[in-house]
């Protein structure tokens, strides 16, 4: 697959660097296809869902780490921007059977985890609801991230004031989400919160409410699988 505009597909010759100006001065561009360009972007994290290793090292052959880090935390880059290239981080190196090059040097010198964190700050104070992209963005982008880079980085040095605020920070998003997401959207709040500030992860228990196939009913970690 060739992404439209994308200097991984087309210009495999170039170093890093080169390719990431190219690519965030098409991010810029206002391109009519940039619609087009993020969908595949999607679709290329789709397709390495499951146990897939030859598919997940084509892509990360496409896309390194830190270029995906990159995009996603760039300042030009969009909300669907964001979302499209997170999304594609978590399932082509966080949540990967094949370890990509770089990865664990990316995650430690890119400060991905501490801008996820803010980012989910943002998110938590906003003081009007999220719009559907926003949901999108932390549903799809910043709560998976969160939760594969805590598994793959040593977490020890977070002191205890950063955990407890970001654990209260997505109590309230899960909070003001009640009632619209489904079991496995809320477990993913209560896997990042277990990791990041276990004492408080029976709060996420009380009163929180989500959908199945059979419709909303409350939610309880031992329902779900997993």
């Amino acid at each position: 697959m060739v992404l439209y505009g994308d200097p991984g597909g087309r210009q495999n010759d170039d170093d890093l660097e080169t390719r990431l100006v190219r690519h965030l001065q098409f991010l810029k561009s206002d391109s009519p296809f940039l619609e087009y360009h993020f969908a595949l972007v999607h679709l290329l994290g789709q397709a390495c869902l499951g146990k897939i290793q030859a598919t997940e090292v084509r892509v990360q052959n496409m896309y390194q780490p830190e270029h995906m880090t990159t995009v996603a935390m760039a300042p030009e880059s969009s909300l669907q921007q964001r979302t499209a290239f997170a999304d594609l981080l978590y399932h082509v190196c966080l949540d990967a059977d094949t370890v990509a090059k770089h990865l664990h040097s990316t995650l430690r010198g890119s400060g991905v985890l501490f801008f996820y964190h803010s980012e989910l700050e943002r998110l938590a104070v906003c003081p009007i609801p999220l719009s559907l992209d926003e949901q999108k963005y932390l549903l799809v982008g910043v709560l998976p991230c969160l939760v594969g880079i805590l598994k793959l980085l040593d977490t020890s040095r977070i002191n205890t004031d950063t955990r407890n605020a970001a654990g209260k920070h997505a109590l309230e998003l899960a909070g003001k989400l009640n009632g619209q997401l489904s079991e496995n959207q809320v477990n993913i709040f209560h896997d990042y919160i277990d990791y990041i500030c276990p004492s408080i992860v029976g709060e996420l228990d009380l009163g929180l409410m989500a959908y199945d196939e059979e419709g909303l009913h409350t939610w309880a970690p031992e329902e779900t699988a997993g």
